[in-house]
């Protein structure tokens, strides 16, 4: 059923783009030239503009607790400056409902003033729909604000097909295995490194009485994040594009030995119990108050959660179990969260100060308000000025890894494979065999050619 839904959305999301490019194309030459005198011509110093009673709509997917209230006194701080702008924010905690909501907004026409996405093709189709901001213009009338970004970061909001930044890059993650210290240091277990290791490591722990995870496949990005570091510290993140380009195959030896490994630690319980009755708060919580001895995840939300949380042990952090030693260096991460402002039926009033707001949740005060609620690593170039172990075993982490990618589908055209490939893993959850799951994959590929 949710396969349908996705794809009938993803059917009218085409139609739309066919009709707007097609209209966006009927515009004479004297209108052209028009619209770039204008663009040449019109100020793009937001700091400096006037705002006069705009109201815009902030749409978010923040899982931790500690982000939420930080982004929920940011908001009310914002909105107290009396600067002509009032934010609305709405925060969707679950990714597919999240990225459904932003996919019916668009093929409808109804979109809202902001929104974070990982890039890749999803925004490539709202850019085709000429329903995404160019930041080109307003960060070259601000250069002290477009040079403190980072060199590399840029490229999570720019594509080949599209000239311009679609994007102004947020944050920085990594996805890292954390422990719980107290109850390694009890079993004698040491942080595993290879994948072996971590089955070693989950059948000492079984023996023993302890969860090795109570994982929240409810939540299905839970094993997609597991098989996109499967993917890339055994056969490296260009397996990413090879995915995409077809010269690597969902039912392929290398995704079936990413299905398998997941099958094998399901059948062995070490995932804990009722996975899919469990979503990924549970996890967290039941990781946090010890009932589960290691949890995988993001940087900021794992960290957030134990922020936010009364925790009585202490916690350790390792890179996620490698397959491959030549591609230990190599996992899911990079940039995360990167705003994206709707031109969808928006004023440029709104457009502005849309602009606005993002430039200042991005600015040096905001950044520093953020790390002292949890350490991020941000798109900017900012002095981290922490002093928490947690986070520097992080960074450090951090910098040993050489490449790293997103989501595996967010690299592919074909934009319904992100849900197609979670639901057939959330298969193995209920005991499909890996060669179910990359038969489900398939059939899905097929349907839609």
């Amino acid at each position: 059923m949710i396969m349908k839904k996705n794809k009938v959305i993803s059917c009218i999301l085409f139609l739309v783009l066919c009709m707007t490019m097609l209209f966006s194309g009927c515009g004479t030459k004297e209108e052209s030239n028009e619209k770039k005198e204008n663009s040449e011509t019109r100020s793009y110093d937001v700091e400096n503009m006037k705002f006069d009673n705009v109201k815009i709509h902030v749409m978010t997917r923040i899982t931790n607790e500690g982000s939420q209230k930080y982004f929920a006194d940011k908001i009310d701080e914002f909105n107290n400056l009396d600067n002509g702008i009032t934010v609305e924010l709405e925060n969707i905690t679950t990714e597919e409902d999240y990225l459904n909501k932003l996919r019916t907004g668009y093929s409808g026409g109804d979109t809202p003033n902001v929104f974070t996405e990982y890039g890749g093709a999803r925004v490539k189709d709202y850019i085709a729909a000429n329903g995404v901001l160019d930041w080109t213009p307003y960060l070259e009338a601000d250069k002290e604000y477009y040079d403190s970004f980072y060199d590399s970061v840029f490229e999570s909001a720019q594509y080949d097909e599209y000239e311009g930044i679609w994007g102004i890059p947020y944050m920085q993650y990594i996805i890292c295995l954390f422990y719980n210290e107290d109850i390694f240091n009890a079993n004698n277990i040491e942080p595993p490194k290879t994948w072996d290791e971590l089955q070693v490591v989950c059948e000492k722990l079984k023996a023993a009485g302890i969860k090795p995870f109570q994982v929240g496949e409810k939540s299905n990005f839970r094993f997609g994040h597991l098989s996109n570091c499967i993917l890339y510290n055994t056969y490296g993140v260009d397996a990413a594009d090879k995915l995409a380009d077809g010269s690597m195959k969902y039912d392929g030896k290398e995704m079936m030995d990413v299905y398998t490994k997941i099958s094998d630690m399901n059948e062995k319980g070490y995932f804990g119990d009722d996975i899919l009755s469990t979503d990924y708060a549970l996890e967290k919580s039941t990781f946090t108050s010890g009932g589960s001895a290691m949890i995988w995840g993001l940087n900021s939300d794992v960290m957030g959660t134990l922020a936010a949380s009364d925790v009585g042990f202490k916690v350790g952090v390792t890179a996620m179990p490698y397959g491959n030693e030549s591609f230990k260096s190599e996992t899911q991460g990079g940039v995360n969260n990167v705003w994206h402002v709707s031109t969808m039926n928006k004023s440029q009033e709104e457009i502005d100060a849309s602009v606005y707001w993002v430039k200042w949740m991005t600015s040096d005060q905001s950044l520093s308000d953020y790390t002292k609620v949890i350490p991020n690593i941000f798109g900017r170039e900012f002095d981290l000025d922490t002093d928490d172990p947690l986070m520097e075993e992080v960074l450090d982490i951090y910098g040993t890894m050489t490449k790293m990618k997103s989501d595996v589908q967010s690299y592919d055209d074909r934009t319904y494979l992100l849900d197609t490939v979670r639901n057939a893993l959330q298969g193995i959850a209920l005991g499909n065999s890996p060669e179910q799951c990359a038969d489900e994959i398939i059939t899905q590929i097929k349907s839609n050619e």
